[in-house]
């Protein structure tokens, strides 16, 4: 039974919400988008998502392209709001309102950023804690992991301090490495950075740990072609539940568990704030 509240504010009439993608290959920007998107057409609002492609110059002219179409809001999906400051600031002196999702490190306000009023976002610590923890668990002790980072997000900062944390915490466990790889160029990079890891770590390799199901998307193509078995590494993800991940996971393809976000419903949120 639904023990929340059943009324609340009427929402004004005639508004106009622009959501700015990271990337919309990125299932948890594009499944936040979709939220947003159906809440607005509930409530009658205009609504428009603009994909930033994945790439920093096109976030960049993404968010610029939002402010120049001079809407009530912006949504900034998975676009780390410390890296964007100037752009912000500029959209809020036209009194564009500016809601974040994944936009900074933990939820609720950003410290230090009056731009932004709000970043909606699951506990990344603990998802992250969450993925690690399985490792240990399904290992008995004794895994030994790779973890991916990118350090120029907040959320990632965080997700990679629950992950090796929870394995340094394991008397028998070993982190193999900490590995960087941007998540604007991973289509790129992860073919080769799997193949590297490959021929340095070999057998020792046996679990993979992300901050985004995204990576094992392109780092499973390169373990196929060098005869790794399905699950011989074992890929856990600390986000965001992609429809990919979830059919790996059923057909015991690499990847054997993921930690999703409610996506849908951080979208709906977004419009609510």
């Amino acid at each position: 039974t639904w023990d929340g509240p059943t009324t609340g504010p009427k929402a004004q009439s005639g508004k106009f919400i622009v959501y700015v993608a990271q990337s919309m290959t990125n299932w948890g920007s594009a499944g936040s988008a979709a939220g947003a998107q159906e809440a607005a057409k509930a409530i009658g609002w205009k609504f428009q998502i603009i994909d930033g492609q994945s790439t920093e110059s096109a976030n960049s002219a993404a968010l610029q392209q939002a402010i120049a179409e001079k809407p009530d809001g912006i949504i900034l999906g998975a676009l780390a709001a410390e890296e964007f400051k100037p752009l912000l600031q500029k959209a809020a002196a036209q009194g564009i309102k500016i809601v974040g999702w994944h936009a900074g490190g933990a939820p609720g306000p950003i410290p230090g950023d009056p731009e932004v009023m709000w970043n909606i976002s699951s506990d990344p610590y603990q998802i992250a804690k969450t993925a690690s923890e399985y490792a240990v668990a399904e290992s008995n002790g004794t895994a030994k992991a790779i973890v991916i980072t990118d350090p120029q997000y907040p959320i990632v900062r965080l997700k990679v301090k629950g992950e090796t944390e929870s394995l340094q915490n394991c008397a028998d466990c070993q982190i193999l490495a900490v590995v960087n790889c941007p998540f604007t160029e991973v289509s790129q990079r992860m073919p080769s950075l799997a193949n590297a890891m490959l021929q340095q770590y070999g057998g020792d390799w046996q679990w993979f740990i992300a901050h985004n199901d995204l990576f094992f998307d392109f780092a499973i193509p390169t373990l196929k072609a060098a005869g790794i078995a399905p699950n011989a590494i074992k890929m856990v993800s600390a986000g965001d539940g992609s429809e990919a991940a979830y059919q790996r996971i059923r057909a015991g393809q690499y990847q054997v568990a993921t930690v999703p976000e409610p996506t849908n419903l951080h979208g709906w949120q977004a419009i609510a704030e």
